[in-house]
């Protein structure tokens, strides 16, 4: 199951299990015409920030905070 999936990844983060069974929704900030546009500039920084490739959840952790923070202030 997917959820069970995400949860894995999230506690491998050390971050809590999202409830299942409900659907997550992202605010997209207004300076974007789609969440498409916004997670590809996301994903985007976040793959230009980490150093030495994919690294374990608990080390991407603090990257994609710090990203998608400058996003949305």
């Amino acid at each position: 199951m997917v959820d069970d999936d995400v949860n894995e990844y999230l506690a491998a983060a050390e971050i809590p299990s999202r409830p299942q069974g409900y659907r997550w929704f992202l605010r997209v900030p207004s300076a974007y015409h789609s969440a498409d546009a916004f997670l590809r500039d996301v994903h985007a920084a976040v793959v230009t920030a980490e150093s030495g490739g994919p690294g374990h959840p608990a080390q991407l952790r603090p990257i994609v905070e710090t990203v998608v923070q400058r996003f949305y202030t």
